[in-house]
């Protein structure tokens, strides 16, 4: 979940004609997880945008295999300034 969320700031970032920012993760909460992958199946991680303030975001974040949701949780991520 954290790599698809810099992923996202890193596209914004990047289209906006800036340099991606260095992320910090500074928390981890409700961390649900409700079954393992088996190694070499994928799967597909969508996180959203829950509350930005200054340099902190909160993402929420679900893991799928197949159409089945297998972990949940919301991460607090800190950004240094986009230059």
């Amino acid at each position: 979940m954290a790599q698809t969320a810099a992923a996202g700031v890193g596209y914004i970032s990047k289209k906006a004609g800036k340099e991606p920012p260095v992320g910090f993760i500074g928390g981890l909460r409700n961390l649900q997880i409700y079954e393992l992958p088996e190694m070499g199946k994928e799967i597909r991680t969508e996180v959203f945008l829950e509350h930005e303030v200054s340099n902190a975001t909160v993402v929420s974040g679900k893991i799928y295999l197949e159409e089945r949701c297998i972990v949940t949780c919301e991460l607090k991520i800190f950004l240094d300034k986009i230059k």
